[in-house]
This record gives structure tokens, sequence and C-alpha cells, in this order.
């Protein structure tokens, strides 16, 4: 199911917060504050409905993460097909068009399935100013940074779903994850392999993923 809300790719970042919050509800009564001469010894477990909260949060954002990212690569991939010129920059992009629509597919059976919202696609700031900068190249230079940022893209991408995969519980969720890593890795080899071969191309070495990793769930 898909809102008109738009979606805040912040809400990721805040998830650390709302997950610490969960812990503290879980340990004291609505209302009250704790006398620590009648508190217990004991650690405190968390209730069950803490513990739920939290599954459904981190199923949320895990979803929505592969929406958003799935969402940018089907939107940059439409929109760079009308400039590349390089054949094998073109191809690139004609895959990461069409294996993030059959991504998207599953993202979606899979929100409609578990009733998780999927918020409306809304690029972050360094997203749009990358945007930006690639909509301002041409030519051979346009095809190469095209490449580029694919590569850093799909590099922090998975990255961040390693991440997500190590804090979710959920199994159909995780399957999603494994589902979509794949599907990264995939990109990232054909991205290495084209700008080996741009003549223009003088650094070897691996570019730096861009983007802050996201803090899913409890450590």
């Amino acid at each position: 199911m898909k809102l008109s809300k738009p979606y805040l790719i912040a809400a990721i970042f805040s998830s650390a917060i709302l997950v610490k919050g969960f812990s503290v509800l879980a340990q004291t009564t609505p209302g009250t504050i704790p006398d620590p001469s009648t508190s217990p010894t004991s650690t405190p477990t968390a209730a069950p409905g803490a513990a739920d909260a939290m599954t459904a949060l981190n199923n949320i954002l895990a979803v929505n993460y592969i929406h958003h990212t799935n969402s940018k690569e089907i939107s940059e991939a439409n929109e760079a097909l009308g400039t590349l010129e390089n054949p094998q920059a073109r191809s690139l992009a004609e895959t990461i068009l069409a294996d993030h629509q059959q991504n998207e597919q599953q993202v979606e059976q899979l929100a409609t399935q578990k009733q998780i919202p999927l918020y409306a696609y809304q690029p972050a700031t360094f997203e749009i100013a990358g945007d930006v900068e690639l909509g301002s190249l041409s030519g051979t230079e346009f095809d190469m940074v095209y490449v580029r940022h694919q590569l850093m893209d799909h590099q922090n991408a998975l990255q961040n779903l390693n991440l997500l995969l190590s804090q979710v519980t959920d199994a159909d969720v995780q399957k999603l994850i494994n589902q979509t890593i794949p599907v990264i890795q995939k990109h990232i080899d054909l991205a290495n392999s084209i700008l080996s071969g741009f003549p223009s191309n003088t650094n070897t070495g691996t570019p730096t993923p861009t983007g802050t990793p996201i803090p899913t769930g409890t450590p």
C-alpha cells in the first residue's frame, strides 16, 4: 500500500532514538516514576508490546529503505538514458532500471502482505545535489560520472542493507533484504567493469561510498 504522505529518509536516522524510547517505556508503568527503594534488583525484562513495536519499526525502516533505493535508481536510470552515449553505460542504466523495477514489485507485495506503509519517494538533499551536478555534464564526461555515481550509490546501499539485515528479525523482511543484496552487488560489479574501460578514468581506486549508514534498532 502506498500513502500520499511524503517519505522522509530522515526518519531512518531517528530510529535509534525511537528504539531507546521503546526500551524506557517497556521498563516503567505509564504515568509513574520508578521508586529506587521499591525497584527490583534484577534487570527489567522488556514487555512483549515493546518488542513487537521494535520489530514493526525495523520492518517499516527496512522495507521503506529498499523502496527508497528502488525509486531513486529507477528515476535516475530513466533520466540518464536520455543523455548516455556509451553503449556499456546505457546497458548499465537499462539493467539498473529493469532490476530495481522487479525488486520494487517484491517490495510492494510484501508491504501489502504485512500491511507495511510505503511512503512516497522524496530524494534526500545530498541526492538532489548529486543529480544537479550530473545534469550539468554531457558526453563522455556524463557517461563516466554517471557510472561512478552508480557505483558509489550501490556500495552505500550494500552497506546499509547488511546493517539492516543484522537488525531485522522478521523472516519475510530478511528474505526481501537477501533478495535485494545480490541485485545491488551485480550492479557494483557491472559499474566496476565499465569504469575500467573508460580511457579517461585514471583513478584506479575504489570510490568511497557517500551518505551516512543508517542506524536501526538496538546494537
